[in-house]
């Protein structure tokens, strides 16, 4: 991946494992690559990106980062749709039930239009981690004020509290990543089944009504993953305009 051959990482997809050169005085070390990561830069390779690594020392933990990137062309789409056929993914985001979306085909030029399938992605329930971090954050605040907490319970709780957050954000970040990978992938197979062009629209919504909402960064997180995946497997998308 790095243009020279001293310095550089490789990606040995068939024996799992990534080769780092060049680190400190020539030393070199190989690590093992999971399954699941072997098929998810062999699915990536397939769209022949360019490739980059870069090199993280942080807390005494060596980090790789690959860095995968294209330059793609999508014309921008208006409505009404121009005549053709399109297999269209409508994406309604809301803060009360989370993402619906409903796959349709339809054929403008012969007045077809048919729903294909209908699904709501509903993240998992997280009011049980946000209690107990409400009440971890209550002992520690209850300790403090009558000055029995010590240094070693503060570190205690601090942990507490920062392991419920990581768990939270982990949550999040999943069904962001697992929905719009799922909708950009089903889009895709009906595309090809149907001979169509592939559509996603969103309905953006206001982040003004998603003040005090649980789902708020994840649900903008999602227009944000959804627009750049659209972009990598060149699907036209449109965005509601925000009101």
């Amino acid at each position: 991946i790095y243009p020279k051959m001293n310095n550089c990482v490789v990606l040995n997809l068939d024996r799992s494992e990534v080769w780092v050169y060049g680190l400190n005085r020539g030393t070199s070390i190989r690590l093992p690559l999971r399954k699941k990561t072997v098929e998810w830069i062999r699915k990536t390779l397939a769209e022949n990106p360019r490739k980059t690594a870069t090199l993280v020392l942080r807390d005494d933990v060596l980090e790789i980062h690959l860095h995968f990137s294209k330059t793609v062309e999508v014309p921008d789409i208006e409505l009404p749709l121009p005549c053709g056929k399109y297999v269209v993914a409508v994406v309604d985001i809301n803060s009360r039930y989370g993402i619906a979306c409903i796959w349709i085909y339809i054929d403008i030029d012969r007045g077809v239009y048919r729903i294909i399938r209908f699904k709501k992605y509903r993240r998992k329930n997280l009011s049980k981690l946000w209690s107990y971090v409400s009440f971890i954050q209550r002992l520690r605040d209850r300790l403090r004020n009558i000055g029995a907490l010590d240094y070693r319970k503060k570190l205690l709780y601090n942990k507490l509290v920062s392991q419920c957050l990581r768990r939270i954000s982990t949550i999040n970040r999943d069904f962001a990543a697992k929905t719009t990978n799922e909708i950009v992938c089903r889009i895709r197979r009906l595309a090809k089944r149907y001979g169509a062009q592939p559509l996603i629209v969103v309905d953006k919504p206001d982040p003004e009504s998603l003040n005090g909402s649980y789902l708020q960064q994840t649900l903008l997180r999602v227009v944000k993953i959804l627009r750049v995946k659209a972009l990598w497997y060149c699907c036209l998308l449109y965005t509601s305009p925000s009101p």
